[in-house]
């Protein structure tokens, strides 16, 4: 049976030890044992990993899991390669909030990024969590 999903976590709280669990159990050991492939497509930033040597109490869902599971991070270079999506999925806040050089790309061209990973993985994981930022008003 093949999977071929995408999981977008839209996360409004914190409180996520059950799905990191899950999420884990899928990427690290179940998947691999099937001979099925997972991926991340979040991508993050230089201030995010600054952030994490300081060992938060928080984090996000994604971050966790992928922490935990031992999976290395999408960075920027995976955004210029097409293999992973920033967060606003355009890359407008990299852009205008950290001044990457990254290209602005559109919702469509963004899709296409979707689209080709979903293909090659059986299990795609995205974390949208901007609602939250807005909420926050931190964006």
């Amino acid at each position: 049976m093949l999977l071929k999903h995408l999981v977008v976590i839209l996360v409004p709280m914190p409180r996520f030890q059950w799905l990191t669990k899950y999420i884990n159990q899928i990427s690290s050991w179940m998947l691999p044992k099937r001979g099925m492939h997972f991926k991340f497509l979040n991508a993050y930033p230089r201030p995010f990993f600054d952030h994490i040597r300081k060992k938060p109490k928080r984090l996000n869902v994604t971050a966790h899991c992928m922490i935990s599971s031992g999976i290395p991070f999408n960075k920027s270079r995976q955004v210029y390669d097409k293999q992973a999506l920033t967060a606003e999925i355009t890359n407008y806040r990299w852009r205008g909030k950290l001044g990457s050089k990254l290209p602005e790309i559109t919702p469509e061209e963004a899709g296409k990024i979707f689209l080709r990973n979903m293909r090659k993985n059986d299990l795609s994981v995205f974390e949208y969590y901007l609602d939250r930022l807005c909420r926050t008003s931190t964006l």
